[in-house]
């Protein structure tokens, strides 16, 4: 097996594998709803919303917000601020296996022809005229 191919199996594999793997770890999926209503509203989530106090770097954000925009970037109670959800959408997770799925797909098909070019052009070396 060549090394393009190798890499385009790679990739297929990424695709197909990276989406369901992660499908574990999603967030509001109803099995009630539309597909389309799911992957608009799932999500993975890496750091909740959570009432903090603030460090340094909070501080310096949310002065520099402030000054920029004329607000603030935290909602503020006290000595405290709400630092926002960490998540990403599913939706880019699947696009990301289709999209590797497809770059996989075409490296196997030009591999392919490659491999075909490179033996006719050694044939034609070798034979004299």
């Amino acid at each position: 097996m060549t090394r393009p191919r190798k890499v385009s199996a790679v990739l297929i594999l990424a695709g197909i594998c990276f989406p369901l793997f992660l499908f574990f770890f999603v967030s509001n999926y109803d099995p009630e709803t539309s597909l389309s209503w799911n992957l608009n509203r799932m999500e993975i989530v890496f750091k909740e919303q959570r009432w903090v106090r603030p460090s340094g770097l909070d501080e310096v954000i949310d002065r520099l917000h402030l000054a920029v925009r004329s607000e603030r970037a935290y909602l503020r109670f006290g000595g405290l601020i709400l630092k926002p959800e960490v998540s990403i959408r599913y939706k880019y997770v699947i696009l990301f296996g289709i999209i590797s799925i497809a770059v996989g797909t075409g490296l196997i098909a030009t591999a392919g022809r490659n491999v075909e070019n490179n033996k006719t052009l050694h044939h034609r070396r070798g034979t004299k005229a």
